[in-house]
């Protein structure tokens, strides 16, 4: 099916959006002007501050009479506050002197409370640990900056008209410059339109034969199919957040900082039972973490043989590839790095990496590695020797002058690291890649540093994956290679006032003063644009096409945000963005040719509302049918440092190894097909769930679905089938074997918990009822 792109749709719309930032910029003029002249001037800023705040007080009150799994408290908290902004806000219109004076007070108080949580966080410290100092000062300045806003009522109406003209002047220019862009991009997708193919049409075509002597997975479009033809979905985790510290193994008791003191057969036995929930969890993948620091600590002086430490960190990981591979789980090598060193706070790059000359001195700290650092992501925006590191490692031309290089190689360092690392695995498993490496990812969140966000995608990060995608093919073919866009892609894009690493408060903000450029140059209201500028054209990604896939992350701002300042969040509002950004992460690997894996994602646990928001993550990645791995599964997660690296807490192990919101994360689904996979469905609270495949059947094998039992279905569950042929129940691997029909063009498998004589389709989604409404089922009852 054509679907007509947004240029031929909107041809003109670029004119519309000039006049309207043109508007916005002679606004700005107005405001600053005559802003407390004239009540034209009173009444533009105060109808904009309005507009932001009267929606900032719906999406409150939505909040506080939808959420679940909320304390009442705060849902009371979150009703008073949506109704008080509404009725004080809307009086406003019509008294705009009474709304002045409180709008001052309003965001007088708004700069205290700011202020004064900085400051009490940044007094909070271990003993180990020295004051935040930073966060100190800058509460203090905002402190005292409310204290004139309330003391001084001009003061505080200059802040707002300030605030307000800002505001309207970088809207103008942002739907200025989208403008400009709507303008050059329709005359390019004119040219282009009759040439352009779409996903749908190609799903559309004959199934994909089994190619000859296929002995593992293998590419089919935007799918993983297995060596007998099914349709395979990963499901799994990260594993894990050990991994980040010495000796960089995500299975090492914490106190072992040395490969030399670490008995990992005795450790594995002793964390046996947080391994076997991997598989009783139906998790099918691990993304195991592997870090260059610990391949080569000091530059190989020989490029085509690792260190001797190298090696024998490999022989650990190995075991470990070993153990999970015991449990039926493969696993995806991730070259892992976090603002690349411990020396920022990070992970990943060996010390001998750092960009150090004259200009580019190596950051000076009392303590190495730092203390815990809450807010570590902000340092991609504002280190200096980081993004200066970033830059000499993507141009391949490093100079670190206290290791004596110059000019120094050190992106080809890490192309052949991983060559060797791939090679060195296949000499410990007598020659051969062992069956449960799945691929490689080379590069965890790439960040451009000092280049261009545009340039970096095309040209540098490209150029890095296609050495290593040659690397890895001199010694093994038939791995996939996961490719992931720039780090921040999936913030709001080009030009949001919202940078990467801002303050929580800051990116609160952003989302209701960024009104206009959502609405107007956007022509969205809820939405947020993704973008990522990996190329799209054949010619550019032929080299992937028959093992590329698009390794995407995603972490909502606003709730990470709230692991920082304890404001009670709005899942009525992620309800409506999550599915259209979900489609995006989606679309851009369709788009591309390549398989769509989501490979972090997740939820800080101490959140209130964190089973309800991971459960709607979860829902679209079943939606999507998207392959996944959460973020993250740490056996080492304590109460005094949560996951052990800057305080983060995702893991789906709490303290003592206690599973957290796994009752979300378990859910049906089917791991292997027999027919392509249609739509899937699970509801954690009714228990019902719903797999839809689609097509002729392209295997002999069964469909294999993973049922967690223990989970949700005990002591028994009835399955309807749209076929007759008996279906098998391994209850001891929570498995449930069925051969769908080569008859129908549609098969369903739903499955309810408890012994149920009629299915009520009041209970799946409109889209799968209304399809199955008059299909003949066959019932089964399994304990």
């Amino acid at each position: 099916m054509h679907r007509p792109t947004p240029a031929l749709r909107h041809s003109f719309f670029w004119i519309f959006q000039i006049i309207v930032g043109t508007i916005c910029l002679i606004l700005s003029g107005v405001v600053v002007f005559y802003g407390t002249h004239t009540a034209a001037g009173a009444y533009i800023w105060l109808f904009l501050a309005g507009i932001g705040l009267m929606m900032l007080g719906a999406e409150r009150l939505i909040s506080g009479l939808t959420s679940k799994g909320v304390k009442k408290r705060s849902r009371l908290i979150n009703i008073g506050i949506g109704l008080g902004l509404i009725i004080y806000i809307g009086s406003g219109f019509f008294f705009p002197e009474f709304a002045t004076k409180y709008l001052i007070l309003f965001l007088g108080f708004g700069l205290l409370a700011n202020g004064a949580i900085r400051i009490v966080k940044s007094l909070k410290k271990k003993k180990e640990e020295g004051y935040d100092y930073e966060a100190m000062l800058l509460g203090i300045l905002i402190t005292s900056l409310s204290i004139l806003v309330i003391v001084s009522e001009k003061f505080g109406l200059a802040l707002l008209l300030i605030m307000t003209a800002i505001a309207l002047a970088v809207s103008g220019i942002q739907v200025i410059l989208a403008g400009i862009r709507s303008r050059k991009q329709a005359a390019k997708s004119q040219t282009n339109s009759d040439n352009l193919v779409t996903k749908e049409a190609s799903d559309n075509e004959s199934v994909m034969p089994l190619p000859k002597d296929v002995k593992g997975f293998w590419k089919d479009g935007s799918w993983f199919r297995d060596e007998h033809g099914r349709y395979t979905i990963f499901r799994g985790v990260n594993f894990g957040g050990r991994s980040k510290l010495p000796p960089y193994l995500p299975i090492s008791p914490l106190e072992v900082k040395e490969l030399s003191k670490l008995d990992l057969d005795d450790e594995i036995h002793s964390v046996k039972p947080g391994l076997d929930l991997l598989k009783t969890s139906g998790f099918n993948v691990a993304r195991l973490l592997v870090s260059w620091k610990a391949l080569e600590s000091k530059p190989n002086s020989d490029l085509n043989d690792l260190s001797e430490e190298g090696k024998e960190y490999l022989s650990f990981l190995n075991r470990i590839i070993k153990e999970l591979y015991k449990r039926n789980i493969y696993v995806i090598l991730d070259f892992h790095q976090d603002v690349a060193n411990e020396i920022y706070g990070g992970d990943g790059f060996p010390d001998w990496t750092i960009a150090v000359d004259e200009e580019h001195p190596k950051p000076a700290l009392t303590q190495i590695p730092p203390p815990p650092d809450k807010k570590w992501q902000i340092k991609y925006m504002t280190n200096k020797s980081l993004k200066h590191t970033f830059k000499s490692f993507w141009e391949n031309d490093l100079t670190n002058k206290d290791e004596g290089l110059v000019h120094y190689p050190v992106r080809t360092h890490l192309e052949k690291t991983i060559e060797l690392t791939v090679k060195h695995l296949q000499w410990l498993n007598n020659g051969n890649t062992h069956p449960a490496i799945l691929g490689v990812e080379p590069f965890n969140e790439p960040h451009p540093g000092l280049i261009p966000k545009e340039e970096f995608e095309q040209k540098y990060l490209m150029d890095f994956y296609r050495d290593v995608n040659s690397n890895i093919g001199k010694v093994d073919q038939n791995l996939f290679i996961f490719i992931e866009p720039r780090v921040d892609w999936t913030f709001p894009a080009e030009g949001s006032p919202m940078a990467y690493g801002a303050a929580p408060l800051e990116i609160k903000q952003s989302f209701n003063m960024n009104f206009i450029k959502k609405v107007m140059a956007d022509k969205k209201t809820v939405e947020m644009k993704l973008l990522t500028y990996l190329p799209k054209d054949p010619s550019s990604i032929s080299n992937f096409d028959s093992n590329g896939v698009l390794s995407f992350h995603f972490y909502d701002p606003m709730a990470v945000a709230s692991s920082f300042v304890p404001i009670p969040e709005s899942i009525y509002t992620y309800k409506k963005q999550f599915p259209e950004m979900f489609r995006q992460l989606h679309n851009a690997a369709i788009e591309r040719g390549f398989i769509p894996f989501l490979t972090e994602f997740g939820a800080f646990q101490e959140g209130e509302q964190v089973r309800e928001y991971l459960n709607l993550q979860y829902d679209q990645i079943d939606a999507l049918l998207l392959n996944s791995t959460i973020w993250n599964y740490d056996l080492y997660n304590t109460e005094e440092l949560k996951d052990n690296w800057n305080l983060e807490n995702y893991s789906l192990l709490g303290p003592e190894r206690r599973p957290r919101n796994m009752d979300v994360v378990a859910r049906p689904y089917p791991m292997r097909s027999s027919a392509k996979p249609y739509a899937l469905f699970f509801d954690v609270d009714s228990k019902y769930a719903a797999i839809v495949l689609k097509g002729k059947v392209v295997s002999e094998k069964p469909t294999v679905i993973f049922i967690p039992f223990d989970t949700h279905y005990t002591p028994e569950f009835t399955v309807w089938a749209t076929s007759s042929n008996e279906i098998k129940w391994d209850k001891d691997n929570q498995l449930l074997y069925w051969q769908p029909s080569n008859d129908l063009q549609f098969n369903y498998l739903i499955v309810a918990k408890g012994k149920i004589d009629q299915l009520d389709m009041k209970n799946l989604p409109k889209k799968i009822s209304e399809m199955a409404n008059n299909v003949t089922f066959t019932t089964f009852n399994f304990k």
